[in-house]
């Protein structure tokens, strides 16, 4: 998944995380928060990253790297 925020941020979601590039610059940084899930959709409203991952429902500041799980997919019994 590829997203590009108004800021110019180039978000990157991978089976090994989310990497974020900043505009104008050509390296890729590893975003913590999501450790190493794989990430399978970005979007972002009204400022608000969401990130879909193996791990759940991810939501943080387009702003900003920091990220904290809102949601997560009920276990099956």
């Amino acid at each position: 998944a590829l997203h590009r925020t108004e800021d110019g941020r180039l978000w990157a979601g991978t089976n090994q995380g989310l990497f974020v590039r900043e505009s104008g610059v050509y390296i890729w940084e590893k975003v913590p928060d999501l450790k190493d899930l794989p990430v399978y959709s970005i979007t972002e409203i009204d400022g608000t990253l969401y990130i879909g991952s193996g791990g759940g429902l991810f939501a943080g500041s387009a702003g900003s790297t920091s990220f904290k799980l809102i949601g997560r997919k009920p276990e099956i019994s």
